[in-house]
């Protein structure tokens, strides 16, 4: 929804729509074989500092870095407030495009922060293709390697089609929260959410979804109810053939 505001306030669209990916139920969710606890889905992206290019760059990143919950565009507003910087639309513009490689580093940050929250407190994670033989975190002998899969053998990733993907082949799906989550999806109900400036609370949230069989297998039930009623290309086809 964000990136429909955008174009909204940015490019003069009078009404531009979101319209989320979807997922396809390739008929998994009654498989009970499952050989993986936790798997995350996903390369190994590093941050790479060498992109930040001055110290106007350097303070977005920090700051982005301690406000992880909005996005890009108003970290900037922000930081350009606090610093009493008044620039016109079309320089906003250009300079959040200037900043693409520094926010690729915040996203992988996080990405890196998330996993090593968990490995550091002793949960194995699984994970695919030799992008990982360069992790070299906290934690990373409980990170699990394993060689890459095609789409055959793994549903394609990429709301993204990973959550909607996960709900369709019966497992519990675990994600950073955002709003869009919290207006389609019901946390330990459907889904299971987190937040980024409370990881601390991560890794018991982890454990409490691997103890406890019945809670788990719940939620793992009601996404997958869910996800086929709301979260399949046919929803999304037929969104359009309304005018959504």
């Amino acid at each position: 929804r964000y990136y429909a505001e955008f174009i909204e306030e940015h490019f003069g669209a009078v009404n531009a729509l979101q319209l989320p990916p979807a997922g396809e139920d390739a008929g998994w969710a009654a498989n009970k074989d499952r050989p993986f606890d936790i798997v995350f889905i996903g390369a190994c992206n590093y941050v790479d500092e060498s992109v930040i290019k001055d110290e106007f760059q350097k303070e977005y990143y920090e700051y982005m870095k301690a406000h992880p919950n909005i996005t890009f565009e108003q970290g900037l507003k922000e930081l350009l407030v606090y610093k009493d910087f008044n620039i016109d639309e079309q320089k906003f513009l250009s300079l959040l495009d200037s900043l693409q490689d520094v926010c690729r580093n915040i996203v992988n940050y996080y990405r890196t922060k998330v996993l090593e929250t968990l490995l550091a407190a002793g949960i194995k994670i699984d994970v695919f293709g030799d992008t990982w033989d360069r992790y070299s975190g906290l934690g990373k002998d409980n990170l699990i390697k394993h060689d890459a899969v095609n789409v055959d053998e793994w549903h394609k990733a990429g709301m993204t089609e990973r959550i909607a993907n996960i709900c369709l082949s019966g497992a519990v799906c675990l994600s950073e929260r955002t709003e869009y989550l919290d207006r389609e999806f019901n946390n330990y109900e459907d889904i299971v959410t987190f937040n980024l400036e409370h990881l601390e609370k991560l890794p018991d949230v982890v454990r409490e979804l691997l103890a406890n069989d019945s809670l788990r297998e719940s939620i793992a039930q009601n996404a997958y109810i869910k996800a086929s009623k709301e979260h399949i290309w046919d929803n999304r086809a037929e969104s359009i053939l309304r005018g959504l």
